[in-house]
């Protein structure tokens, strides 16, 4: 399922920004494109107007002028002197460029009625026409037409520029273009490939604890239910002098089903962010002080000693919800206690600091190995010396850790000295 969702998103993030990568190059070459080709053309113009004004002024033009202007390759010019052609300009040009320059005097000529061939003139002023053409294979030439009147009569020239230089550019620049666009979707593919899967985990993660909340669950409400159904059987068989012990059977693990219930609703009620803590200053030590009270009995009944260590200075009031501490208070110390043996001691201690309060619950049992310290604050998560233990279904810390979430506080778990474990958890001050 999250393979398929992963290959999904895969596609559906590389094709989105994708497109956006396309366009966004798409313009930059247009734009890029559009510069270039403006830029060759207004080149164009001004090389035209140089050689106007240097005709203009010239009553020699030489070889070695009109050669250098035919030299990058890209221009040619042809000049006429009162409709005939200069010596030098029939031996410059070959067949090919003859044939072009032919074409464009007859579109100058028909088009815009500039004869060059004549070699006469009726415009007593300079004048010159701009206009663009192709030839056979489709080159696009821009062509200017000219005709500057002279004392002994007319100069005609005709300017033609290719731009196969520029279109070749042009086509390198697309190929470079699409070359970096498909790289960029290549990289773009991986990124979103791991940070899809960087998304998903955390969804991963949740549906396999969903999974496994809802195994466990079933497994802890399987056992006293079986218990209860085969207890009822048993009672419609049994004697009267047994009835009690099934009843009671019945009994204790209605009440134990009941319990789970109640801890499976509270972490739902977390998961659904419907918890509301109701924070009120509340004097910790006289919350510890009545919480011992309630355990003291309790664990002088298993033959624990229970005992507190508090400041022996005034405390200041901690801004926090007391029921919800109490709550924290009392699954520490039932934990303590019910894995601590005969003879063990559990220890409830307050002290104050100067940004928060610290609690401790230190007990004198088995203790906990470090592999499983990071993993008892989880979901039906149980030590395995404990499995067998009926009052517990590994959920008490995990409610602890989500009100010490709440309260913006921390909880955690070290090695009490001499053996047995020690349970902090700390609250603003």
């Amino acid at each position: 399922m999250f393979k398929k969702l992963h290959l999904q998103l895969t596609f559906f993030f590389t094709a989105v920004t994708g497109a956006i990568l396309i366009a966004m190059t798409a313009l930059c070459l247009y734009l890029s494109e559009n510069g270039m080709i403006q830029n060759n053309y207004v080149t164009f113009l001004n090389t035209t107007n140089t050689m106007m004004t240097y005709m203009t002024g010239q009553d020699i033009i030489t070889h070695e002028w009109l050669a250098s202007q035919e030299r990058d390759g890209n221009y040619l010019v042809s000049i006429y002197d009162n409709g005939v052609p200069l010596y030098m300009d029939r031996l410059a040009h070959g067949s090919e460029d003859s044939a072009l320059l032919e074409q464009a005097a007859a579109r100058a000529e028909e088009d815009y009625g500039f004869d060059i061939t004549s070699g006469s003139a009726d415009r007593r002023l300079s004048d010159s026409q701009n206009f663009s053409m192709k030839d056979e294979q489709g080159t696009r030439y821009e062509v200017c037409v000219m005709t500057l009147p002279k004392n002994d009569g007319v100069l005609h020239a005709l300017v033609l520029y290719s731009r196969a230089s520029e279109h070749t550019l042009l086509l390198r620049q697309r190929w470079f273009f699409a070359l970096l666009v498909l790289a960029g979707i290549l990289l773009l593919a991986i990124f979103c490939w791991f940070f899809t899967e960087y998304l998903i985990r955390p969804i991963e993660e949740s549906r396999r604890k969903q999974a496994q909340f809802i195994a466990s669950a079933s497994h802890e409400l399987r056992s006293p239910l079986s218990v209860v159904l085969s207890s009822v059987s048993a009672l419609k068989k049994a004697a009267p002098e047994d009835a009690p012990r099934f009843t009671e059977a019945i009994r204790s693990e209605s009440a134990r089903m009941a319990r789970l219930v109640d801890e499976m609703l509270t972490l739902a009620g977390s998961d659904a962010h419907n918890w509301q803590i109701k924070k009120v200053p509340t004097q910790l030590d006289t919350l510890i002080l009545d919480t011992y009270e309630k355990y003291e009995l309790l664990a002088r009944s298993q033959h624990i000693r229970l005992s507190v260590n508090l400041p022996e200075v005034p405390l200041p009031e901690c801004n926090c919800d007391g029921g919800r501490i109490e709550q924290i208070l009392s699954i520490l110390l039932d934990n303590a206690l019910s894995y601590t043996p005969g003879g063990g001691h559990v220890v409830l201690s307050l002290t104050h600091e100067t940004h928060r309060f610290l609690i401790r619950v230190s007990d004198s049992g088995p203790g906990i190995p470090d592999a499983q310290k990071a993993l008892i604050f989880e979901r039906f998560y149980r030590v395995q010396t404990s499995r067998t233990d009926k009052e517990h279904f590994g959920l008490g810390l995990c409610i602890a850790a989500e009100i010490i979430h709440l309260h913006r506080g921390r909880i955690w778990v070290e090695d009490a000295p001499g053996g047995g474990s020690d349970f902090f958890f700390s609250l603003p001050a």
